[in-house]
């Protein structure tokens, strides 16, 4: 066993002297508690001062409104007893009152008057304005200007007017209109002083009042009530030796015009004083203005606001001592302990575990706290240091035995990449390749040591000829080397990170995947094939009819019929018939191949189009097809069988518009070949193809119409037997029409007539509605139903609403309904198509992709169609068992399918031999005659009841 190593105290070990935490705590609180103590008495001051300011405006306004409501009574008592004397005038011999007898009632009651009014001056005046008599004490320093401007207001308005005018003093005026034999024949004036004002308002307020006039007169500044800053001399003025010397105080600090805008305070020593002016007049620099002052001692409140707040100051500094002493004894102990453990723990660094037990003794409280529990934990720290001291020289010979059995797992890694049958390399950051497998270097041929460091993009990611990536993940590349075939790589990275999980480069692995690409290409080719003839089949044809008829251009269709084909297969079988096929194929692709698109439409029915040809070229095309087949004979089972066949000629554009139109009109052409004994072809004329195609035309519509609105449409259902049980709860809904004799239509007969005038809509939204009810009258028994929506249907953004309504009004289980839509309408617009089947899916309902196969070249979207369920086309079924390439593609399929967890339907199977190849494939569900012709509800109903 090794000898512990010595360890020293660390070097940054503090040599500051040590600050308690119990100290630093105190410090801590003490900040925050007078903060608090400091805030609180701030709002509490605040509160103070609002209040008082408060209740200081409230008897401002109150103040203002007692002086007015004064003013405003005295100068209407004035004017009415003013209204009275003027009423004083006698009558003379004649009846009439006259100024003179005015003038001499006045002159006897002037004594009574100047007393009982405390009236300073009584005059008239003429209807001129001139002064008539007058009686008592003459103003000074009045305005004349002011005088005449009454005098003539009170005649021109025949009414009382009162003001109050300030001079050498402030007097309240009366004038009043003197009215003898309803005129006015002059005025009476009567003034007072507004001495006995300051007492009222002293009264009223319990506050000292004066009253003050400032400019407009000569005052001496020597005298005891002048005021020189505001150049004012006190009229009265209300506790003389006491208020006046505030005043003065007052003066220094605001002026007048401040003092009548609103109260002011200051201070007077130790006093406090609160102070306001109201104006009495308006006057000019001529006249003078006087002010009623109201000074009210405020020393009690503010003491009182001052004391409150002081009182809370002491509050809060006693609080804040208390605490700090209840928090220190709170500390003292429980600090003293920890001050102890920080001694002891130390000593950890340096392995010394006895001194670290010696000094921590463990806790006996009978209620421990948070630091028994830090020393019982110490305590524990130090037992568990103790044996890991003792675990890690046990744990160094196991890590010395460990990186031996990490050596021999490397070897066995090595060993596995280079056995491996994939590529895989490892790259650093900058895309370096730093390790390649054996693999790899037979693949490319170049040694490990010629790749390491070259540019892994450069060496392995080209574009498969030429072109773009195929896909992102897996990343598919083409691998070309000298003397080596190209290969097709798919190429899955994943990054390598550091310990810090930043990426520091990546592995790649690869895969060798050109043999699918191969086959995938093989299954595209056969996609626009017809598997026994080699020739294009009908999906390729009406696509080369689409495109000729969007360029605009012109061409002829020549539909070709064997006659007799039926005997072949009767009389020599199926074999023989496939034969003469292959040989009518070898025959036309070796007469025109290159100058017609040449195609099995299906059965015995082949399809030439020939673009750019008129009538002419079509009729030699017609004879030289009639040539090349006269030469076709051949022997089987000793019967000499010959090909004989009828030729059709319709021309784009005169027989048709559509691809659909053209085709049947070839049809028909060939049918009255057929009905020829002079000749084996038969172009449609110009007259007979329109005339014969517009009758049937609008005879189909109206029969389809007049259905539509007797609702004449009934619903088969045919089984979809599961191939992994053998049960039968799945049932595809298959529309028939009812025509007038009450005869069924297959859809053939009607559904191409309703995509063609806009009809297809109504038919699905009338085979959703029965079918949902059907299904809700069907789920008791378990059954799942399957319907087919059209193109139209698809495109139509108001489907996944109508659905919708439909699936609440019906109350059908969503989950048992699945929606099938072909593959050639889905791929047509992949995303219309992806969002419609999704909002399917999001109601609840399934979604199938039917008919599929025959579009092939889109085989590669499957995955981003959100589809439940594949049906492939019958068309690869009905072959299975002879056609080695129909077996390839519905392998393909299945396999695919299955990968992306879809389940695979496999319509038209018509014989055992076919179920079992379907089995064998792995196909999980099939329909067709076989297995169960389409059956009427009721039929169903009857064997589907005794199971319940």
């Amino acid at each position: 066993m090794q000898k512990p190593t010595q360890h020293h105290p660390p070097r940054h070990s503090p040599t500051r002297p040590l600050v308690s935490l119990k100290w630093r705590a105190i410090a801590l609180t003490s900040l925050i508690l007078l903060c608090l103590a400091v805030v609180l008495t701030y709002l509490s001051h605040s509160s103070f001062t609002r209040q008082f300011e408060e209740r200081r405006l409230d008897w401002y306004d109150h103040q203002r409104s007692e002086i007015e409501l004064a003013l405003r009574r005295s100068s209407i008592e004035l004017g009415r007893q003013a209204s009275l004397l003027a009423a004083l005038s006698p009558r003379d011999e004649e009846g009439d009152s006259t100024l003179d007898g005015l003038q001499r009632n006045l002159e006897a009651q002037w004594p009574t008057i100047q007393l009982t009014l405390d009236a300073h001056r009584l005059a008239l005046f003429d209807a001129s304005g001139r002064r008539y008599a007058y009686w008592g004490q003459e103003p000074q320093n009045y305005s004349p200007d002011w005088l005449q401007a009454t005098l003539s207001r009170v005649l021109e308005e025949d009414e009382v007017i009162t003001s109050i005018q300030c001079s050498s003093s402030c007097l309240q005026y009366a004038f009043t209109p003197i009215l003898i034999g309803g005129e006015s024949a002059g005025v009476l004036m009567i003034n007072r002083s507004l001495a006995d004002l300051t007492l009222s308002a002293q009264r009223a307020t319990s506050d000292n009042v004066s009253l003050m006039i400032d400019g407009g007169i000569p005052v001496r500044q020597e005298e005891l009530r002048y005021i020189p800053s505001w150049n004012g001399h006190l009229l009265t003025i209300t506790n003389l030796e006491q208020t006046l010397p505030v005043l003065e105080v007052a003066s220094s600090q605001v002026s007048i015009r401040e003092l009548s805008v609103g109260s002011k305070r200051f201070n007077d020593g130790s006093r406090s004083y609160e102070l306001f002016a109201m104006p009495l007049n308006e006057g000019d620099s001529e006249q003078a203005v006087g002010h009623l002052l109201v000074l009210s001692d405020i020393t009690a409140e503010v003491r009182s606001i001052a004391a409150d707040t002081n009182r809370l100051v002491i509050v809060m500094i006693s609080g804040w001592l208390v605490a700090e002493a209840l928090l220190l004894a709170l500390l003292w102990r429980p600090m003293q302990r920890l001050r102890r453990l920080t001694q002891a723990l130390p000593a950890l660094a340096t392995r010394d575990f006895a001194r670290v037990r010696r000094e921590i003794a463990l806790p006996h409280a009978r209620w421990p706290d948070e630091i028994d529990v830090l020393n019982h934990t110490a305590l524990l720290i130090t037992n568990r240091l103790a044996k890991l001291e003792l675990d890690v020289e046990a744990h160094s010979a196991e890590l010395a035995e460990r990186i031996k059995e990490l050596g021999r797992e490397r070897d066995f890694v090595n060993r596995l990449l280079d056995t491996a049958e994939v590529l895989i390399l490892l790259q650093n950051a900058n895309g370096r390749i730093t390790r390649v497998n054996r693999q790899a270097e037979q693949v490319t041929g170049i040694e490990a040591a010629a790749l390491l460091g070259r540019d892994f993009a450069q060496v392995f990611l080209r574009s498969p000829e030429g072109g773009e990536e195929i896909d992102a993940h897996p990343q598919e590349a083409l691998l070309e080397q000298p003397d080596l075939p190209p290969r097709v790589i798919a190429w899955y990275h994943a990054p390598l990170l550091d310990d810090s999980n930043r990426p520091q480069g990546q592995i790649s692995v690869g895969i060798d995947v050109t043999e699918r690409k191969h086959a995938e290409r093989r299954l595209a080719w056969l996609a626009n094939r017809d598997p026994l003839t080699q020739l294009y089949n009908r999906r390729y044809l009406e696509q080369a009819l689409d495109r000729m008829i969007d360029q605009d251009g012109k061409g002829a269709v020549l539909f070709l019929d064997l006659d007799q084909f039926k005997e072949v297969n009767e009389l020599s079988g199926h074999s023989s018939g496939d034969e003469l096929l292959k040989r009518v194929a070898a025959a036309l692709r070796h007469e025109l191949e290159g100058q017609a698109v040449i195609a099995r439409q299906g059965g015995d029915e082949f399809v030439l189009l020939v673009e750019g040809a008129d009538e002419a070229k079509a009729v030699q095309v017609a004879r030289r097809i009639e040539q090349a087949l006269g030469a076709i004979e051949y022997y089987a089972n000793g019967r000499r069988h010959r090909a004989i066949g009828s030729i059709g000629i319709a021309l784009y554009p005169q027989h048709g518009a559509t691809p659909v139109e053209l085709l049947a009109s070839a049809d028909m052409a060939m049918y009255q070949a057929k009905e020829s004994v002079h000749q084996r072809w038969h172009l449609l004329s110009a007259l007979q193809a329109p005339r014969l195609a517009l009758q049937q035309r609008v005879d189909g519509i109206e029969r389809l119409r007049q259905a539509l609105r007797e609702e004449r449409f009934v619903l088969e259902l045919q089984p979809i037997v599961s191939l992994r049980g053998g049960s039968v709860n799945h049932y595809e809904a298959l529309v028939r029409m009812v025509d007038e004799q009450g005869r069924l239509i297959q859809p053939g007969g009607f559904i191409p007539i309703a995509e063609r005038c806009g009809l297809i809509t109504e038919i699905d939204q009338w085979v959703m509605r029965e079918g949902l009810a059907l299904l809700r009258r069907l789920e008791p028994y378990g059954v799942h139903l399957a319907i087919n929506l059209s193109a139209a249907s698809l495109l139509d953004n108001r489907l996944l609403d109508r659905l919708d309504r439909m699936l609440a009004t019906s109350g059908a289980p969503a989950e048992r309904l699945t929606i099938e839509i072909t593959e050639t309408v889905a791929v047509t617009d992949i995303a219309q198509a992806s969002r419609i089947m999704n909002g399917i899916r999001a109601l609840g309902c399934k979604t199938a992709l039917d008919d599929f196969g025959v579009g092939f070249s889109s085989f590669h979207h499957l995955r981003h169609l959100p589809t439940d369920v594949v049906k492939i086309d019958g068309s690869f079924i009905r072959q299975l068992a002879t056609s080695h390439e129909d077996w390839l593609i519905t392998k393909a399929i299945t396999e695919t399918a299955l990968a992306f967890g879809k389940q695979v339907v496999a319509e038209c199977v018509e014989d055992e031999e076919t179920l079992k190849l379907l089995e064998k494939i792995g196909v999980t569900h099939a329909q067709g005659f076989y297995l169960g012709r389409p059956t009427q509800v009721s039929q169903l109903l009857a064997r589907l009841e005794p199971q319940v």
